[in-house]
């Protein structure tokens, strides 16, 4: 097994044929063996730890080789927020958004972050419990709505966005 680690939250792992593990059976236990045993000697020799918290595991065949890309979603600081992913109409309705943030103040965001994915820009909002069960949150969606769609399955399209999408601003909101 050889590994390539590609950031703190993403690994590279080249199956060979050698390593006697069949990744298109996934589901199998020497697949899953396979997978923590390589995470584990990751672990031991980088000291990044992909083996606490959730992972999405990306598989690529090839003839003899095969690639695994495993990717860290960093959700220990999330645990108690509810996170919404939006696909923007436009990239200039951020500007909107900001304003409906400062409007409905009470639902305001902890953080955001603003994805390129596939020529379209996505914003992903981190409310706490309590802004979320706050007068202002239903209203604050509503007229969202107007600028943004709200996607479902967040914490795959985070995944997606994480692994394949470009980070183009850390709390874009803050900085305007």
């Amino acid at each position: 097994m050889l590994f390539k680690v590609l950031s703190e939250n993403k690994v590279k792992i080249l199956v060979q044929k050698e390593d006697g593990v069949d990744i298109q059976n996934q589901s199998s236990d020497k697949f899953r063996e396979f997978v923590l045993s390589s995470l584990h000697k990751i672990y031991l020799k980088t000291g990044i730890d992909f083996l606490t918290g959730k992972v999405v595991i990306e598989t690529v065949y090839k003839n003899e080789e095969s690639f695994l890309t495993v990717t860290r979603i960093d959700i220990s600081s999330k645990e108690d927020e509810d996170v919404y992913i939006f696909k923007l109409k436009s990239i200039e309705n951020i500007f909107d958004i900001k304003i409906l943030m400062i409007k409905y103040s009470q639902a305001a965001c902890n953080m955001s972050k603003l994805f390129k994915y596939k020529n379209t820009f996505y914003l992903s909002l981190y409310f706490s419990p309590s802004a979320v069960s706050s007068s202002d949150f239903a209203p604050l969606l509503k007229y969202m709505s107007a600028y943004a769609v709200k996607c479902k399955w967040t914490l795959f399209n985070e995944a997606i966005l994480d692994e394949w999408g470009e980070l183009i601003s850390q709390n874009p909101l803050d900085l305007l």
